[in-house]
């Protein structure tokens, strides 16, 4: 997860909650950033004036994270529609993005300058796929109700997220965990807190000495999660038929050497898609070398597990008649 700024803390708002209005709008941003830009056309999303900010009071400022997680391969319920509803626990999803700021920023322009930036700009990821929207979840994150603590250990888990600050050989040190990391991964508070410094970058002795060193604020959070099928639901439709019309509507070309290329991020993307590709398929591996360096070449073909191209990029590559 991206910290902007560990050193502010935000406001005690009372009435500040997160709902689902702020996740449809979240999901709305991706979806129409993606369809405009494969179309060419403009933005029919208003950045500056989501529907969300009537029930707001004015000016509501806040400190927030928006959160998008993929539900995994192996837990996905396929059906003929995209809107037909799985159930599935929290542990089925994988983080997929994850950006936002401990310092107050007014909600009405942030949840949705955040929606897009974890969703397309986190470096930890590739920027997300239309493909891969079916399988999301949202999750609208505000932090409220900051708390300074007598000491590292003074606060709950499940209750409070933390905030840990401390110096060390002159150099500075912080970092955070929302509210629901510790419970989510069943640590205790010693085990929670050891990861966080850990997550701060340091690398020397967690000793009872260096605890005592730390300053902690704890806060907590009120949080909303969107599935996909939960907001096709909630639109009444399917949100992704215009890039799907699109799509039918530009067919790849069919003569010698052209080739219709699609992009996919997993292993599991490529083989669902070839069971129900009628055409000739090649995959090709683009490979990170044990240096960093980059070489392309053809692995398996014709629907077959690509070897040695996890967590890596996969092309597809999809042609009629003409050899690859």
């Amino acid at each position: 997860m991206s910290e902007e700024n560990v050193t502010d803390r935000g406001r005690n708002l009372e009435a500040v909650r997160a709902t689902a209005e702020m996740c449809v709008y979240c999901f709305d941003l991706i979806v129409d950033d993606l369809v405009s830009r494969t179309k060419g056309r403009k933005r029919r999303v208003d950045l500056r004036n989501p529907p969300f900010a009537k029930s707001l009071p004015p000016s509501t400022e806040c400190p927030l994270f928006v959160t998008w997680d993929k539900r995994r391969a192996s837990s996905r319920r396929w059906s003929p529609s995209r809107s037909t509803p799985s159930s599935s626990p929290r542990h089925e999803f994988d983080l997929r993005g994850c950006i936002g700021t401990l310092s107050p920023r007014p909600l009405q322009t942030a949840i949705g300058e955040y929606a897009l930036t974890s969703a397309f700009r986190d470096r930890r990821f590739d920027p997300i796929s239309d493909h891969e929207i079916p399988h999301l979840r949202v999750a609208v994150s505000l932090l409220v109700h900051y708390e300074e603590c007598s000491h590292c250990h003074d606060w709950t888990v499940g209750v409070h997220g933390i905030i840990i600050k401390f110096m060390y050989e002159q150099q500075p040190y912080s970092a955070t965990y929302l509210p629901e990391v510790p419970l989510e991964q069943g640590w205790t508070q010693e085990e929670a807190v050891e990861s966080l410094v850990r997550k701060a970058g340091f690398r020397g002795e967690v000793c009872a000495n260096l605890l005592r060193k730390i300053s902690c604020t704890r806060y907590q959070s009120s949080k909303h999660r969107l599935t996909f099928e939960e907001y096709v639901a909630t639109s009444g439709g399917d949100p992704l038929e215009e890039l799907d019309e699109h799509k039918k509507s530009s067919p790849p070309n069919k003569g010698a050497g052209d080739h219709h290329v699609s992009i996919y991020h997993s292993i599991f993307d490529v083989q669902a898609y070839s069971h129900t590709c009628s055409q000739k398929t090649r995959f090709y591996g683009i490979c990170r070398g044990a240096k960093g360096g980059r070489s392309n070449g053809p692995n398996e073909e014709n629907g077959r597990l690509v070897k040695g191209c996890s967590r890596i990029t996969i092309v597809m590559l999809v042609s009629e008649g003409a050899p690859l």
